[in-house]
């Protein structure tokens, strides 16, 4: 009751305010978000079923295509060769999603990364949408273990806090599914993926990843989980690391999912009569 009362007395003095927009709290609001900006973080309709982009050439964010039967890839990804099944993206890198990843990487966040991670656990259990507008065949049981993407030891040992690692807890929780932060490990210092193209992303994650004991990994059916997509550089590396380790299953999890339609990849990149060179999407290819 003292701590309740305490608790009121705060809010009265220093009003809680949305994470997003600033608007301040109504007092039996929950979390870090205000009604008007949960509803503008609302999941993808009818995305892509390998990388979670929103499906349809030309389309407007919002707009379905069309089609008989659900295509198993898209514009965006029917000529990349991942090593993870499938990408499901809560929402597209748009509008209010934007600063809700930013400010998601910031430790003074970490409630609202708490509150999405929930919103994504929420949405992948079936309690957001009705069931014809479920994710696709997604089924908890289906995996063994659940496992975020991992910093670098020493932006871990600085930062202290890794929006991946609060995501993938609640959405382990959500799931009934044990984490395992263990099982993947940051194994080089990378750039930031930020202003880089689709070419240079791929690059800057080669090797990046170490799998942990492959006696634990072996045979496994793994969920990834990080705060967001765009080219695929950094989930298709950490699948390839536990695929390495034995996993015969990998498919991945992420709030948002970026799309940036100048820096994809040609689908005919042009040809080369001496062959591709180590900038080229064929080379990545192959060395993938």
């Amino acid at each position: 009751m003292a701590i309740a009362k305490l608790s009121s007395m705060v809010d009265l003095f220093f009003p809680r305010a949305c994470a997003l927009c600033a608007e301040i709290l109504d007092e039996d609001q929950r979390g870090c978000l205000c009604s008007q900006c949960l509803e503008l973080l609302v999941p993808l309709d009818n995305p892509c079923w390998k990388c979670g982009a929103p499906r349809g050439e030309g389309l407007q964010l919002g707009q379905v295509e069309k089609r008989k039967k659900p295509a198993r890839s898209c514009r965006w990804c029917n000529n990349r060769r991942w090593l993870f099944q499938r990408v499901l993206s809560f929402t597209v890198y748009a509008g209010a999603s934007i600063p809700a990843v930013r400010k998601m990487k910031e430790p003074a966040y970490e409630g609202l990364t708490r509150q999405l991670g929930d919103r994504i656990g929420d949405w992948l259990t079936g309690q957001l949408l009705p069931p014809s507008e479920q994710p696709i065949l997604f089924a908890p049981e289906h995996y063994d273990a659940v496992i975020p993407i991992p910093q670098h030891w020493f932006r871990k040992l600085t930062h202290r806090y890794n929006q991946a690692d609060v995501l993938a807890s609640r959405v382990g929780a959500a799931i009934d599914q044990p984490v395992r932060s263990k099982w993947l490990h940051r194994s080089r210092w990378t750039q930031k993926q930020g202003m880089k193209t689709v070419v240079e992303r791929e690059f800057n994650m080669l090797g990046a990843f170490r799998a942990g004991p492959s006696k634990a990994i072996r045979g496994k059916r793994l969920l990834l989980v990080d705060d967001v997509m765009t080219s695929g550089a950094t989930l298709h590396q950490a699948a390839n690391s536990l695929r390495s380790a034995g996993a015969i299953h990998v498919d991945a999890v992420v709030f948002a999912r970026g799309i940036n339609a100048s820096r994809v990849t040609p689908r005919h990149p042009p040809a080369n009569k001496h062959g591709p060179s180590e900038s080229s999407p064929d080379f990545l290819r192959k060395i993938h």
